[in-house]
């Protein structure tokens, strides 16, 4: 900021400078410097000078010389008057009063739009500190959170949940955490119901599968003794016929006491610690799927321009904001705002762990940085497809750690959600393969050739 006043203005010195070299061209072109005119140019150049003399012997000083001398006055506090402070603003506008005051309109216009300038600058670094401030509490204060709320086990009760919350955050946030304690519960317990369901299914299947194939042994059977008879069988032969039924009969007795303990097996109840774990990683991956799922749908309104970006649209909401409006642009972005928290804040729980951290981290500061539609919707796409993945990952601890403790697979599981990708720029298309299905960057769905 000074360098870019101090070099705006000529100094004093440098102004006398201009003049004196304003004479000497002068003087030339007044007598062509021609050789019989070259002594006429001492006495031209002799006259200027003596002219500036006269004019401050006088009192009557040059008026841009007087406007420099006070500039240089004012930025260099030299002869004892006000230093501007070019780091405050307020400095800046009280230095424009005086200017203003001293017949200098240009420099009071020129400190005024500076002062704007500067005290926008101030106001964007310490709302961005804040922000970043804000956010890492917020991490922090979650990270706590969610650590007190498991450690009060699967099925903890609203008492013992709001003990935990109220410590950390607003009643909203006590209620939100509240029906998010309540909906994995619920989630856990319809899990319950839904392998409990599956299981007398089984049960119903294998005894009419047993009925039935019995059944079906006994009347082979008896086809065999008929046919037999018919056939004038004798005694030996009748008898071996009956041998092998009896025989079969023991062998399909096996196989049922094996398929009932091995169903009998998958309705037994989990090892404490195994079902803690895996309510966890449940929970977890549906968060995950959750994120994802709503990640994919703020890409499309994005695209359809509902979510405004750029720095004209921002100031305008956000002065329509802080004096309540409800307008759809208004509505929309502040939506946006908190969901846009609630992806980074949940993107960076949901992916701790030495392979998915450090790109949700990269990922997240996109998102925080983007200034326009086309970054923020790559930084989310990214975030979408980072948590769709974990999902997966969450699902395949599951079943490593049933099969580590010789354990049969879940009824119940749940499949990754997959995507399409959605493309902002040239770059982005070039860069999928031939036959891609993607979205372009109008919102419509299309396959590349």
């Amino acid at each position: 900021m000074a360098s870019e006043i101090l070099g705006l203005f000529t100094s004093p010195e440098q102004y006398r400078a201009q003049q004196q070299q304003q004479d000497e061209q002068q003087a030339l072109q007044y007598v062509g410097m021609n050789p019989f005119a070259r002594s006429e140019y001492g006495a031209y150049l002799a006259g200027g000078q003596t002219g500036r003399g006269l004019s401050s012997l006088f009192g009557m000083e040059d008026p841009q010389l007087r406007k420099i001398s006070m500039r240089q006055q004012m930025l260099t506090g030299a002869g004892g008057a006000p230093r501007i402070n070019l780091n405050d603003p307020g400095s800046m506008l009280r230095a424009a009063n005086l200017a203003q005051e001293q017949g200098d309109p240009e420099f009071a216009q020129y400190l005024i739009g500076a002062a704007n300038d500067l005290a926008k600058n101030i106001a964007d670094m310490r709302a961005k500190s804040a922000t970043a401030a804000k956010t890492e509490l917020s991490i922090a204060q979650e990270e706590k959170l969610r650590e007190e709320l498991g450690n009060l086990g699967p099925t903890p009760t609203n008492e013992q949940v709001l003990a935990v919350v109220s410590k950390y955050g607003s009643p909203e946030k006590i209620m939100g955490v509240l029906q998010a304690t309540q909906t994995a519960q619920a989630n856990r317990e319809a899990r319950k119901e839904e392998t409990q369901l599956k299981i007398e299914s089984k049960k119903e299947d294998l005894q009419a599968k047993i009925a039935a194939d019995a059944q079906a042994r006994q009347e082979a059977y008896d086809r065999q003794v008929a046919l037999a008879r018919e056939n004038n069988a004798s005694r030996e032969n009748l008898a071996k016929l009956q041998r092998d039924f009896l025989a079969s009969q023991k062998e399909a007795d096996r196989e049922n006491r094996r398929a009932v303990a091995e169903l009998a097996r998958e309705s037994k109840s989990l090892p404490s610690g195994i079902q803690k774990a895996e309510d966890a990683d449940y929970d977890a991956a549906q968060a995950a799927i959750n994120l994802a799922s709503d990640a994919d749908k703020y890409l499309s309104n994005i695209k359809s321009g509902n979510i405004k970006f750029g720095i004209k649209d921002k100031i305008s909401i956000a002065a329509r904001s802080a004096m309540g409006s409800n307008d759809p642009d208004v509505v929309a972005r502040n939506d946006f705002e908190r969901f846009k928290t609630t992806l980074i804040n949940e993107s960076l729980r949901l992916n701790k762990g030495p392979q998915t951290e450090g790109d949700a981290i990269r990922a997240t500061n996109e998102l925080k940085a983007a200034e326009s539609a086309a970054d923020a919707g790559k930084a989310i796409q990214t975030l979408r497809d980072l948590n769709a993945r974990r999902a997966g990952d969450y699902k395949s601890a599951i079943e490593r750690r049933r099969a580590n403790a010789k354990l049969p697979m879940p009824e119940m599981i749940f499949e990754s959600p997959k995507f399409e990708p959605h493309v902002f720029t040239n770059a982005d298309y070039a860069a999928l393969p031939k036959g891609t299905v993607f979205i372009d960057d109008k919102g419509v769905r299309r396959r590349k050739p």
